[in-house]
C-alpha cells in the first residue's frame, strides 16, 4: 500500500502546527501557542501562554492508545486521563509493538482495534453510561492489578457475566472465586498452577482462554484461587503481612482444605451434586491430594481433567532445579514467595531484556516460541507472579529429590506429625473419580516417564492424551496460540462423554490400565493429621 499512501500523504498543513507541538514538548504543558513574551502580553494579557482548561471538557471521552507509540507516551496519556472529568473508556491496547498508526492503518486494526471503538460509539449514541461512569473500568484492565475485582472487570471487558464469591476453609483461610455465570448450567471448576491465579484461564482473551471456551460451550464456569495468591491472601484471624503462621502451608493444604471448601461452595450455589474439574500443574497436584486423603470427594466429581499434572517429579528436566535448591536454603520455609507486588516489568525494558527473560522461561518449562504470544507479555506480567508460600516450592523439590508423591517432609518433626521418620505416600489408588490426563512431550516440569508412572497408579484413568506436537511445553495447553484449535476441543469431548455416563470405573476411552494394589488404609488417617 506504500504507493497509495505516498499519493495521499503528506497532505499539507501550517508550520505553526508543527511549532506548537514542539512548544508542548519543550514546556511539558498543554497550552496555547507561545508568541513570545511581548506578543503574549498583548494576546493573552500574560507573559506565558495559558493552559487549556481541560476540566471543562465534559463530553464523554474514550481514549485509545498503544505502548510503542513514540509520539504518545503512556505516562503522558495517564496524565491526560487524570485531568479529564468524563473518561468513559481508558483503553491501552495490549499489543506490545503497536505504534502511532497501527489503530488506523495496521493490518490487524479491523480485527483487534476498531470493533471496540464502534461498540463504545453506539452505546453513547443510544444513551449509554455517561457523566464519569466508565463502561468497563476507569483504568486499563490489564494495568489495574491492585484491584481485587480485576477478573470480573476483565470478563466485563469482553461482555461476559462475571461474579466474585468468597469461601472460608475449615482452617479459616479466606479464598476468592470468580464465576462466569450461567445459572442452571452444569458447573465446572478450574484451578490454576503454582504462583498463578484465576486469571490464567481468561487472560488470553475469548478466542484463546479455556474459561471462555467452556462458558461458550454451555457451562457455568468457576475460576478458583488457592490460598496465598493475590486474590486469596486473607484469613479470619491471621494477618499475612505480620503473622508468619499464615504462610505455613504447601499444596497439601490447598488440596486438603481449599479444594473441598471450593467444591462444596460451588455445589451449594448451583444445586448440583457433581461438578467437573480442570487442574493445571499444581491444580492437578492438589486435586490428587484431596481425592486420596478425603476420598469422599471423589463422588462429587464428574471428571477430573489434569493438564500437565506435576505429581511424580523424579525425571523433571527443568534446568532451574539446582538454582531452586540454593534459593530454598537461603530463603527458608514458611515465607511469602513472589507476591503480586514482585513486578517483573524489567523484562519489558527492551527487546534484549524480553529475550533474556524468555530464555530463562524456556529453561524452566520447555522451549516453544512458536506457540507463545509475545504481544500478551505486558498482560502476563501484570498478572504474574501472583504469590504463594515458599513451602509449595520446597514440597515440589522434595518430590524431585525423593522421586515419590508424598506428604511434606518436616525432618525431625515427621515422627510427631506422621508417627514415622519419612512422610507417607499419598494413596493414589483411592482416587476413584474419572481422570483424564492431558500432557505434552516438551514439558520440562512434567516428564513423560513420570506421567506414565502416575497413570499406572490411578485406578480410573479414562483418557490418556499425549498431544502429538513435539515442541509443546508446560503452558501451551492453556496459553498456546493453537490451544483453542488443537487442545481444548478434545478436553470438552471427554468431559461431555463422562457427564453423559460414558466409560468410567477403570475403562479407558483410549487405552487400558493395569489394576493397582490397595495401599495401607492407615495412610489416609496419617495424611489427614497433617492439616489438623
Amino acid at each position: 500500500m506504500i504507493p497509495v499512501i505516498m499519493h495521499h500523504v503528506p497532505a499539507g498543513a501550517s508550520s505553526s502546527q508543527f511549532l506548537h507541538y514542539l512548544q508542548l514538548h519543550k514546556s511539558d504543558r498543554f497550552c496555547a501557542y507561545d508568541h513570545g513574551e511581548k506578543e503574549n502580553q498583548r494576546i493573552y494579557g500574560q507573559s506565558q501562554p495559558p493552559d487549556y482548561p481541560l476540566e471543562r471538557v465534559t463530553a464523554p471521552a474514550a481514549l485509545y492508545y498503544t505502548q510503542n507509540d513514540y509520539l504518545t507516551a503512556v505516562k503522558d496519556v495517564e496524565r491526560l486521563i487524570k485531568r479529564l472529568p468524563n473518561i468513559v473508556e481508558d483503553h491501552m491496547y495490549e499489543y506490545m509493538n503497536w505504534n502511532h498508526i497501527d489503530m488506523v492503518w495496521g493490518i490487524s486494526a479491523r480485527r483487534l482495534a476498531q470493533p471496540r471503538m464502534l461498540e463504545i460509539l453506539r452505546l453513547y449514541e443510544t444513551g449509554g453510561a455517561q457523566n464519569g461512569t466508565d463502561l468497563t473500568t476507569t483504568q486499563s484492565v490489564e494495568r489495574k492489578t491492585e484491584s481485587m475485582e480485576q477478573e470480573v472487570q476483565l470478563l466485563a471487558k469482553y461482555k461476559y457475566p462475571g461474579e466474585t464469591h468468597t469461601v472460608t476453609t475449615e482452617d479459616k483461610y479466606v479464598l476468592q472465586m470468580h464465576r462466569i455465570a450461567r445459572p442452571g448450567a452444569k458447573p465446572v471448576l478450574l484451578m490454576h498452577g503454582l504462583l498463578d491465579s484465576s486469571a490464567t484461564w481468561i487472560l488470553m482473551g475469548p478466542h484463546s482462554g479455556l474459561g471462555y471456551f467452556l462458558y461458550d460451550a454451555g457451562y457455568d464456569v468457576w475460576l478458583a484461587n488457592a490460598r496465598g495468591n493475590c486474590y486469596s491472601r486473607s484469613h479470619v484471624k491471621l494477618n499475612p503481612d505480620t503473622d508468619k503462621a499464615y504462610w505455613n502451608f504447601s499444596w497439601h493444604e490447598i488440596g486438603y482444605y481449599d479444594l473441598p471448601a471450593l467444591i462444596d461452595a460451588v455445589l451449594a450455589k448451583t444445586g448440583y451434586q457433581k461438578l467437573s474439574y480442570f487442574g493445571h500443574s499444581q491444580g492437578s497436584t492438589s486435586f490428587f491430594v484431596m481425592a486420596s486423603t478425603r476420598p469422599e470427594y471423589n463422588a462429587k466429581i464428574n471428571l477430573m481433567s489434569a493438564l500437565g499434572p506435576v505429581v511424580y517429579c523424579g525425571n523433571m528436566r527443568s534446568e532451574f532445579t539446582g538454582l531452586v535448591h540454593r534459593f530454598i536454603n537461603i530463603f527458608g520455609e514458611g515465607k511469602e514467595l513472589l507476591p503480586h507486588s514482585s513486578k517483573l516489568t524489567g523484562c519489558m525494558m527492551s527487546e534484549t531484556t524480553i529475550q533474556t527473560c524468555l530464555y530463562y522461561v524456556w529453561k524452566a518449562i520447555g522451549r516453544d516460541p512458536a506457540e507463545f504470544n509475545k504481544t500478551m507479555i505486558p498482560a502476563m506480567l501484570n498478572h504474574l507472579p501472583c504469590g504463594g508460600s515458599s513451602n509449595q516450592l520446597i514440597h515440589y523439590m522434595q518430590l524431585y529429590k525423593s522421586a515419590r508423591f508424598c506428604a511434606y517432609d518436616h525432618g525431625k518433626e515427621n515422627h510427631r506429625i506422621y508417627g514415622r521418620s519419612r512422610p507417607p505416600d499419598y494413596p493414589l489408588e483411592k482416587v476413584t473419580a474419572p481422570v483424564a490426563i492431558f500432557y505434552t512431550q516438551n514439558d520440562y516440569l512434567n516428564a513423560l516417564k513420570d506421567v506414565k508412572r502416575l497413570i499406572k497408579r490411578l485406578p480410573n484413568v479414562v483418557e490418556d492424551h499425549l498431544y502429538p506436537y513435539k515442541k509443546w511445553n508446560h503452558i501451551d495447553m492453556t496459553w498456546g496460540i493453537s490451544a483453542r484449535r488443537l487442545a481444548h476441543p478434545a478436553m470438552l469431548k471427554v468431559m461431555r462423554r463422562c457427564e453423559a455416563g460414558g466409560p468410567q470405573n477403570g475403562t479407558k476411552l483410549a487405552t487400558t490400565v493395569s489394576p493397582v494394589k490397595t495401599a495401607n488404609m492407615t495412610t489416609v488417617t496419617v495424611l489427614k493429621a497433617v492439616g489438623t
